[in-house]
C-alpha cells in the first residue's frame, strides 16, 4: 500500500511544470517528490483522453492497476485541447506494469448515448 502512495505521489509531482523537488513529512515518514517526466508520458500517449479529474487506483495483481477518474476530457478528433474537448462524467485505464516509466495504459469512457 504504501509502495502504491508513493506511485500517485511520484505520478503527481510528474504533473507539476518545472523542476520541482520537495518534500514532506507525515505518519509513515517523509517522502521526497520530484519530476518524473519518463512517468508523466504515460498519461499523455492516448490520442483521445485528455486527463481527469480525482485519480484512484486499485491493484488488480499480476503487475495491472486499474486506475478510476472523475469528470474527463476527451479529445473531439485530431485537436488535442480541453477547450475543444467533451467532458465524460467517468473514464477508466487498466495499466500494465508497476513501473510508470516503462509500463502501458489504455484508458476507456462511455462512448455516445445517455
Amino acid at each position: 500500500m504504501r509502495l502504491l502512495l508513493l506511485l500517485i505521489l511520484l505520478l503527481l509531482a510528474g504533473c507539476v511544470g518545472g523542476a520541482v523537488r520537495t518534500t514532506t513529512t507525515g505518519s509513515i515518514g517523509s517522502i521526497e517528490l520530484a519530476r518524473w517526466p519518463e512517468a508523466d508520458a504515460l498519461f499523455r500517449g492516448d490520442p483521445l483522453w485528455l486527463g481527469g479529474e480525482g485519480g484512484y487506483t486499485i491493484d488488480l495483481g499480476a503487475g495491472r492497476v486499474l486506475w478510476l477518474f472523475g469528470n474527463s476530457f476527451i479529445a473531439g478528433g485530431n485537436v488535442r485541447d480541453r477547450g475543444q474537448s467533451t467532458l465524460v462524467r467517468n473514464s477508466v485505464a487498466i495499466q500494465s506494469g508497476y513501473d510508470p516509466s516503462r509500463a502501458k495504459i489504455r484508458f476507456d469512457w462511455k462512448r455516445g448515448g445517455s
